[in-house]
C-alpha cells in the first residue's frame, strides 16, 4: 500500500515501498545500503527489468522480498549517486510517466541507469 510520506505521496509502488528502505541507516539497520547492493549483486536473476516494476500494474505479480529489495537497492543507488533532490522530483510522477520523467530527471534512460546500477553491484568490493 503506497503511503503518504515527508515528500509527497509517492506515485508508484516502486518508490512508495522502496524509498523507505533505501534510506535505512547501516549505523542503525544492517539492511541498508551496502547489504542492499550485496542482495542485488546475488539475485540479479530474479530481479524482473525496472520498466516492469515501476508499472503499478505489474508491481503485485512478482515475489515481494524480491522488488523490494530491488526497489530500495536501486533508489539507494539514485541517492548515493546523485543525492536526495533529483529523486524527490521523481516521488510523485505515476508510472504512465515515470520512464519519460526519469530521462528528464537524470539525463539518461531507466534502461541505462538499470545496466549501470546492476554492473556497480556486481562490481563493487565486499
Amino acid at each position: 500500500m503506497i503511503q503518504q510520506n515527508a515528500l509527497g505521496r509517492p506515485g508508484t509502488y516502486f518508490l512508495g515501498e522502496g524509498l523507505p528502505s533505501a534510506v535505512i541507516s547501516e549505523r542503525f539497520d544492517p539492511m541498508g545500503m551496502t547489504s542492499l547492493y550485496d542482495w542485488t549483486a546475488s539475485h540479479l536473476s530474479q530481479i524482473p527489468a525496472l520498466s516492469l516494476l515501476i508499472d503499478d500494474d505489474k508491481w503485485n505479480a512478482y515475489d515481494q522480498q524480491v522488488v523490494y529489495n530491488a526497489s530500495a537497492s536501486f533508489l539507494a543507488y539514485l541517492i548515493e549517486l546523485r543525492g536526495p533532490q533529483l529523486l524527490k522530483q521523481l516521488q510523485p510522477v505515476s508510472s504512465s510517466n515515470f520512464t519519460r520523467q526519469f530521462q528528464e530527471i537524470y539525463g539518461r534512460s531507466l534502461d541505462d541507469a538499470e545496466r549501470e546500477w546492476r554492473a556497480f553491484c556486481v562490481s563493487r568490493p565486499r
